[in-house]
């Protein structure tokens, strides 16, 4: 069994770029996601503690 083939059968096949695009785009969102949802929670613990 060649190292291609194992690879291949381990990760599957390679991206293609339009996967790959589509793929950093979707962690881009999932990122601004979480960061929205950590402000928010930091802002609203900040107000219930009466910090702000």
């Amino acid at each position: 069994m060649s190292v291609r083939s194992l690879e291949a059968q381990t990760f599957g096949e390679p991206l293609t770029a339009s996967e790959r695009v589509a793929a950093g785009l979707a962690a881009l969102v999932g990122a601004a996601g979480h960061l929205a949802l950590v402000t928010a929670a930091l802002l609203f613990f900040a107000v219930v503690l009466g910090v702000l």
